[in-house]
């Protein structure tokens, strides 16, 4: 089965801590990831191997996704494998510094392509959403985290 990466990323004026921080605290993700809701299902949040749950939708339109944390380096990059029956494969975040107040956040969905040539039809109309709504989640994240500094 094919895959495909799709990559978001946002500069923000933070330090690599502070958003790595805030992007692993799983429970604060529906503050700035759009029609979604995570929580801790199991283990401790700030490390690898917890249990995670996402739901996402809008209205009765919704999916579970449950996830493990596979790769943890603090303030550098946290990987989680989806084990739910929908969605499927790897989210990264990623935090490269820039400068001594400027971060750059990436975040890459790495998802197996289903049904062949149908499914690549179907991401090519998706796609256009989906860069809308993890360009939305960005610029919330970005808000939300130099709000936070200001208010510091």
């Amino acid at each position: 089965m094919n895959s495909v990466t799709l990559t978001f990323s946002i500069e923000i004026n933070a330090r690599p801590k502070t958003i790595f921080e805030y992007v692993s605290n799983w429970e604060k993700q529906s503050e700035w990831i759009l029609f979604t809701k995570v929580k801790l299902l199991k283990g401790l949040p700030n490390q690898k191997d917890p249990l995670l749950l996402a739901i996402t939708g809008v209205g009765p339109f919704k999916v579970k996704d449950t996830m493990v944390i596979t790769d943890w380096q603090p303030y550098k990059r946290i990987v989680v494998e989806h084990t739910g029956r929908v969605v499927l494969g790897k989210g990264v975040f990623l935090i490269e510094e820039i400068s001594d107040k400027v971060a750059k956040f990436t975040w890459q969905e790495i998802t197996p392509i289903p049904l062949g040539f149908i499914g690549q039809i179907g991401l090519v109309l998706i796609r256009p959403i989906m860069n809308i709504a993890f360009g939305k989640s960005l610029k919330n994240l970005k808000n939300n985290i130099e709000r936070s500094i200001d208010i510091i």
